[in-house]
């Protein structure tokens, strides 16, 4: 699960100097931000470049489909021979299969637990498992959104019974849960679309397809174990934290540009007379509707931002599923079913 909260970054950075000893460096906050906004712009550059005008086909198809592993072995080398004596945190990648503290594989569920611990546990235990619920289903309909041009169906019950399955190992070994990832999850899926180019001008391009397979999932979890190398595990180890901010915020912005409710946001800046005409939204829906519609989203966005960052966010499940009335209920009273299948 890559979501979490700035005290998150602060926890870790803390954690980070008092194992180090390291304090008050020089420069590190300047070259930290060097690091991050060079890896994002770069990459976002390379793929722009993708679908410009300049180099040839076939380099720029290779810049723009390695973008981010070029942007992260320029700024790597720029961190380690341009400023080798400035201090920046490097990725904490351990030596081999192990626990992140000395402790057994197995977790014993019930050591040092009453009858009112585990009914206690039941309350926040059921708020996580509707956050991990919606989390994958969103990033499954995400995935599979009608505009992709998917033939094969998608699975989502068999995708819930793999990530409760694989949970419920991790709660006996003290491991992460799995849950979906939508940016990466995102960013595969746009990686494996068909577009085609060849419109008139000032025109989109369309999705024809998807190359749907199971190959490239197969290799990037293969990979994923080969990390666990010791030489892989080397080299993890001289990629400043910075960089990996950078490509995180580089496929955030890249995904959320995607979003319809992005578009939506942007549209309340641009004239009627601009707005996409092939649009459902845009078609089924009066401007001022879909505005404030729009309004109403990023207000209970906001809210959840706002609960997620403060100590109130052991409620955000709660915050979650309660969107879900909103929307049904109270929002649904003053729209059509129509306009609201246009706007979801």
């Amino acid at each position: 699960n890559m979501s979490g909260n700035m005290s998150n970054f602060t926890d870790y950075d803390a954690y980070s100097k008092k194992k180090s000893g390291i304090y008050n460096m020089p420069n590190t906050a300047l070259l930290y931000m060097v690091l991050l906004i060079g890896t994002f712009v770069t990459a976002y550059g390379l793929r722009m470049l993708k679908t410009s005008r300049y180099l040839g086909k076939t380099p720029r198809r290779f810049l723009g489909d390695f973008g981010i592993a070029v942007s992260i072995l320029i700024f790597v080398m720029v961190a380690h021979f341009m400023f080798p004596s400035v201090h920046t945190d490097m990725i904490d990648a351990p030596s081999g299969i192990v626990t992140s503290s000395p402790r057994a594989w197995f977790i014993d569920p019930m050591a040092g637990m009453g009858v009112g611990h585990i009914f206690g546990a039941a309350i926040p235990g059921v708020l996580v498992a509707f956050l991990v619920f919606v989390e994958t289903q969103v990033t499954c309909l995400i995935c599979c959104s009608p505009d992709h041009k998917f033939v094969k169906t998608g699975g989502y019950h068999w995708n819930l019974a793999v990530v409760a399955l694989y949970s419920l190992f991790c709660s006996f070994t003290g491991l992460p849960w799995m849950c979906g990832t939508p940016v990466p999850s995102l960013s595969h899926t746009q990686s494996l679309l068909k577009i085609n180019k060849n419109v008139a001008p000032g025109e989109k391009p369309k999705i024809e397809g998807a190359y749907e397979q199971r190959l490239t999932n197969i290799l990037i979890h293969g990979f994923i174990a080969l990390s666990l190398a010791p030489p892989v595990t080397w080299l993890l180890r001289q990629i400043p934290i910075a960089v990996i901010m950078g490509v995180f915020l580089y496929l955030g912005f890249c995904n959320i540009l995607t979003l319809q409710f992005t578009q939506r946001c942007i549209l309340m800046l641009i004239p009627p007379k601009h707005h996409p005409q092939d649009a459902a939204y845009v078609r089924h829906v009066s401007t001022f509707r879909m505005h404030v519609y729009t309004a109403v989203q990023v207000f209970c966005f906001g809210v959840l931002v706002v609960f997620k960052m403060t100590k109130a966010g052991l409620v955000f499940p709660l915050m979650v599923g309660l969107m879900v009335p909103l929307r049904d209920y109270i929002v649904g009273y003053f729209y059509t079913d129509k306009e609201l299948h246009a706007l979801d």
